[in-house]
């Protein structure tokens, strides 16, 4: 199973992570600060709903394009627990 997760490029080749875990449905990153808000009040899709972290994929791709928007260099980045590579469709189990 593939893991979604996006990633935010910072100086010094460091960068924030933030990774759904499709299996335990749960969320993972290298810095849970700064994630906290989004968690807290949610992320706006496109579509004009509000998505919370149960939303799971819904939830990283509005906050993908949350920070698109604002500017920031985010990537997505597909990891997965048994060396699978991105699938055609990363949304599907």
């Amino acid at each position: 199973m593939t893991n979604p997760c996006l990633c935010v490029p910072l100086p010094r080749g460091k960068a924030v992570m933030l990774t759904f875990d499709r299996k335990t449905r749960s969320f993972v990153g290298n810095q849970e600060g700064l994630f906290r808000t989004f968690f807290k009040r949610g992320v706006m899709d496109f579509e004009g709903h509000r998505r919370w972290p149960s939303d799971g994929d819904e939830f990283l791709t509005a906050l993908y394009d949350w920070l698109f928007l604002h500017g920031y260099r985010v990537t997505w980045k597909w990891g997965s627990l048994l060396g699978d590579k991105r699938p055609s469709d990363p949304f599907t189990n």
